[in-house]
């Protein structure tokens, strides 16, 4: 059993938009190359047509990039790579300077979408920290949770297997299909922290849930503004005691 991604960051769409446009950056070297028009759409068809692989691994890097597959990072490097590589052939050919800056420029933006790639992966939304094979899940630490749906208006009581200064995966006691936004509470030494989320993945009974400012929520106000704790300093304290997630 994977984790279903359920609302996707930006990081994911924008990583999907590089990985498309960059045959088209391939087409460009090519063109400069031969001195011909960047539009000659001949060019491009012959293009992908002897390049049918290459067209090949975009669809499908592009779609377990969407499904956010972990290994989908390290087919993005290779892809990278790929890309860099027949870009610098050219150049090799014909010491065109040009060529080779805008490789090296193109190595550097898909670096950079390698990075917050990384970090995106690295979120508590992707790693559960429990396996469903478990019975119960894993309750470390008791670290109670009210998840309450704004669209359903019913609370549900679970506890966190996993947790970031962003978000974090609750393990619910009960089946359940909540969706969208939720008005959260958490508790931990005789003290109530709230806060609002957004389900961002699925795991079995477990839910990967960002947390969000009120105002995206369509509020007037944050818990913070009203001087009721909330995640920043519920999060800093069970980190300032020690606890940490079980694994992931």
């Amino acid at each position: 059993m994977s984790v279903k991604i359920i609302k996707r960051n930006s990081v994911i769409y924008n990583s999907i938009f590089f990985v498309l446009l960059s045959p088209l950056f391939l087409h460009l070297i090519i063109s400069l190359d031969r001195g011909t028009s960047v539009f000659d759409f001949g060019q491009l068809k012959a293009m992908v047509e002897s390049n049918l692989w290459l067209f090949g691994g975009v669809v499908f890097l592009s779609f377990i990039l969407f499904r956010a597959y972990k290994f989908s990072l390290y087919l993005f490097a290779v892809f990278v790579a790929t890309i860099c590589g027949l870009s610098l052939i050219p150049f090799v050919f014909s010491f065109n300077k040009l060529l080779l800056f805008l490789a090296t420029l193109y190595l550097l933006t898909g670096f950079y979408f390698f990075v917050i790639l990384k970090l995106e992966f690295e979120d508590s939304i992707y790693r559960p920290a429990f396996n469903w094979r478990e019975i119960g899940g894993r309750d470390l630490y008791g670290l109670k949770v009210e998840v309450k749906s704004l669209r359903e208006s019913k609370t549900y009581i679970g506890f966190l297997t996993n947790w970031d200064p962003s978000g974090f995966f609750v393990h619910l006691n009960e089946k359940s299909n909540i969706r969208g936004k939720l008005q959260l509470k958490l508790f931990f030494e005789n003290q109530v922290y709230q806060a609002q989320g957004v389900i961002a993945s699925r795991y079995d009974r477990g839910y990967g849930v960002r947390i969000v400012e009120d105002q995206q929520l369509g509020g007037q106000s944050s818990p913070q503004n009203n001087g009721i704790l909330s995640w920043p300093e519920y999060y800093d304290i069970i980190t300032s005691r020690g606890y940490k997630p079980s694994y992931g």
